[in-house]
């Protein structure tokens, strides 16, 4: 299969998966049924995906980078805005998938990938193979923090803009990494 077809059914999938966490919760969920109404056998599913939580964190991973690669030059704050943006647009979805707090959850994959890619962001700007420890953990505590808050904020349908929601937090970054905000 070309990666175009493999990224058609991943697509496929991952629009059936979203429309079924409108009716349900995420561990009610079969993969048979995301099958079904993708209109492909499980066997495909496997082919593409260990589990539902996989497929939960490639959506979530497959639209930021797309964020990511569309800005002309990186900028924390525009990054984290338009982020925002994309998941207050995706509200339901996420709120729904947030329910679930078991092993594989949402906010755990979100909070690791952000601190990865942060991480990895810091180090090109530094110039540096290895972070310092006190960077490292403003890294650690600043991602915690923000994904936590940005659920809530989802959760709890805040009538607040991306806008002012990206200032909030980042007017919290910790010292030893603000100036990259």
């Amino acid at each position: 299969m070309t990666n175009q077809g493999k990224n058609a059914v991943d697509t496929l999938l991952a629009e059936s998966f979203k429309e079924l966490t409108l009716k349900q919760p995420i561990e009610k969920i079969t993969i048979k049924e995301i099958t079904d109404k993708a209109g492909v056998i499980r066997p495909t599913f496997y082919n593409h995906f260990k589990d539902k939580y996989d497929l939960v964190s490639w959506i979530y991973r497959r639209d930021v980078e797309d964020i990511y690669w569309k800005l002309k030059k990186f900028d924390w704050r525009k990054y984290h805005t338009k982020i925002l943006q994309y998941m207050q647009g995706e509200r339901e979805f996420y709120v729904n998938v947030a329910a679930y707090e078991g092993q594989n959850s949402i906010l755990d994959y979100i909070t690791s990938y952000a601190i990865i890619c942060m991480e990895m962001q810091v180090k090109e700007e530094m110039g540096m193979n290895i972070l310092p420890e006190d960077v490292e953990l403003s890294i650690y505590m600043w991602n915690l923090a923000s994904t936590r808050l940005t659920f809530t904020w989802l959760k709890e349908k805040d009538e607040r803009k991306p806008e002012e929601i990206t200032d909030l937090i980042c007017n919290c970054v910790p010292e030893p990494i603000k100036i990259y905000y």
